[in-house]
């Protein structure tokens, strides 16, 4: 790993197995303390999230085994680029350009909304290519 490489690390415990991959549960609110963008992020919530994570040969975790799951801060931020930068730009460039193209306030709004509903339905279209590149790992 180089040296210049920063990871986020979330403490988990394993809930499920199967021939591919494990489901952890990910503790949000107590790994999250030092991170800048806590606020952002879903896992810093108080509750739980369930990451799966590809299960590799040598692998030998059982169910209840606590984990730390690795993620690269820069797909970190790649993520809050995706999932809440680039929406909140669609629904402002949505709203604001009918607005000043004289376009009522009630329409440039569900223009707004509807843009951000085709942006995350594109985005889900490129799921897979999505995923291959936000890979967690298990320490």
């Amino acid at each position: 790993m180089p040296k210049n490489r920063v990871e986020i690390r979330h403490k988990g415990v394993i809930r499920e197995i199967t021939e591919t991959s494990y489901r952890i549960s990910v503790e949000r609110q107590a790994a999250c303390q030092g991170c800048a963008a806590k606020k952002f992020c879903n896992l810093s919530d108080d509750d739980n999230e369930l990451l799966r994570i590809k299960r590799y040969p040598r692998q030998s975790y059982n169910i209840n085994d606590e984990v730390t799951v690795l993620m690269s801060e820069e797909m970190g931020r790649t993520a809050v680029l995706l999932g809440y930068f680039l929406p909140f730009v669609v629904l402002i460039s949505g709203i604001i350009i009918p607005v000043l193209l004289n376009v009522s306030q009630g329409i440039s709004g569900v223009i707004g909304l509807s843009a951000v509903v085709a942006y995350y339905l594109v985005l889900s279209l490129f799921r897979k290519r999505l995923n291959k590149k936000f890979v967690f790992r298990i320490e």
